[in-house]
């Protein structure tokens, strides 16, 4: 999930592969806010020096190619300013059908011919999803989903609302879990464990699914709820003063363990099977707010989205990382949902406003190429998360997640829409 740091950096925090410098989010954040400062003065020339070295660090970034281009046009150096454009919009960057007025200048430029060749091309959608069912209640703003094939349900974790909803084989909808059960917070992640009788599912408090009271912030739980009864069996919560906790998605092995992301804390924690304490299995400084993970086929390995980074494999057994290498016309930002399917990442790359298939070579740990799924479906509201069943991958499509006023009160209903999960085979 785009969780409430990403409300802060909005579409900055992208990017893919690293360069030389290596990345730290703090150092990161350090050029960012320094750039907006600069800009905010006028000093662009101070903000391009600061979004370079941001490239530096995330050279296939496109929203921060997209602000180099911009600051490039208002220095009136319309080369290097198309050059980053033309970038940015090869990797994907998300301009809404409008480019910023400030490129206006530069259409008599011979160069701007290509690029509105690029806009021509981003505005052709890939639809081949249908719906596979729609929910009436707008106001869940629905982050997880997740499916248990016994009794063939499905699953909805509510942000707002702090509950988990089910829809059996009839497409009735009800209630899992009543609104804050069982300590419940606002819900992400979720995953069933067929084979034990399981749903596990990842709670969190932060601004704003609502606005929480100042001793709440930073508390995250894992709960394991009977997938029979309901009943919940066991959670595991951090709550540490100073050190902020937001438990983002999870997966989970064939054997039992689940693994989880902690997008504050910069980490990936696990539950191992015959254990029953929650433990932090790596932590490390290069991991820019982490969300989607996935375990590979062999679960030998896992994969972790890092949103301003990319995608790390992480080696099971010795625990070692590096992120996925690719080809340039790839992008491996804005991924929230992430997962394995037959040597593939399917993505949900919801800043560019896209599904995405990225195809893995036979080890695992390099990109061949990438496939557009699902780009500009008019259901889309930032979709989240989605589950595979068989060989379709059903999603949420418009989450509304955001649909939150300034004052920690949600949009009025009507301008909410129904929940809808859309399918797409992939075989």
């Amino acid at each position: 999930m785009r969780n409430t740091v990403l409300i802060i950096l909005g579409m900055l925090l992208t990017g893919s592969l690293l360069a030389g410098e290596g990345v730290s989010f703090v150092r990161y954040r350090q050029y960012l806010q320094a750039a907006n400062m600069a800009n905010q003065q006028g000093d662009h020339a101070a903000a391009l020096e600061h979004y370079r070295k941001m490239l530096a660090m995330v050279p296939y970034n496109p929203g921060i190619h997209y602000l180099t281009a911009i600051t490039y046009a208002r220095l009136e150096q319309p080369d290097d300013a198309l050059a980053h454009l033309e970038q940015a919009l090869k990797l994907g960057h998300e301009t809404g059908g409008k480019l910023d007025v400030v490129f206006d200048g530069l259409k008599e430029h011979s160069a701007f011919g290509r690029i509105e060749r690029l806009m021509e091309m981003r505005q052709t959608p890939v639809n081949q999803s249908e719906v596979a069912f729609t929910i009436a209640e707008r106001d869940l703003l629905p982050e997880g989903i997740a499916f248990d094939p016994k009794s063939e349900s499905f699953f909805l974790g509510s942000l707002w609302k702090a509950k988990i909803i089910r829809i059996d084989a009839e497409n009735q909808v009800s209630d899992f879990t009543t609104e804050r059960q069982d300590g419940l917070r606002s819900v992400s992640g979720m995953e069933v464990d067929p084979r034990r009788r399981v749903l596990w599912a990842l709670s969190f408090v932060a601004p704003p699914w609502p606005v929480p009271a100042p001793e709440e912030n930073g508390w995250s739980g894992l709960f394991k709820y009977d997938l029979k009864t309901g009943k919940l069996l066991k959670k595991y919560v951090l709550h540490e003063s100073g050190s902020p906790h937001l438990f983002n998605d999870l997966t989970v092995s064939r054997q039992g363990d689940v693994f989880l992301t902690d997008s504050l804390a910069g980490a990936v924690y696990a539950l191992f099977h015959g254990k029953d304490e929650l433990e932090l299995y790596l932590r490390s400084d290069a991991f820019m707010l982490p969300n989607g993970i996935t375990l590979g086929e062999d679960e030998t390995a896992l994969y972790v989205t890092s949103s301003g980074v990319g995608v790390y494999r992480i080696d099971l057994q010795s625990k070692e990382y590096t992120l996925l290498r690719h080809p340039d016309f790839v992008s491996l930002c804005r991924i929230d949902g992430m997962y394995s399917h037959r040597n593939t990442l399917v993505c949900i790359q919801n800043g560019l406003n896209r599904i995405a298939r990225v195809h893995l070579t036979p080890t695992g740990d390099a990109v061949e190429w990438l496939d557009i799924v699902e780009y500009g479906n008019p259901h889309f509201i930032l979709p989240t998360t989605g589950v595979f069943v068989g060989d379709w991958f059903y999603y949420i499509a418009n989450s509304q997640a955001y649909s939150v006023n300034r004052d920690g009160t949600l949009f009025p209903l009507e301008q909410l829409k129904e929940i809808v999960i859309l399918k797409t085979k992939l075989p």
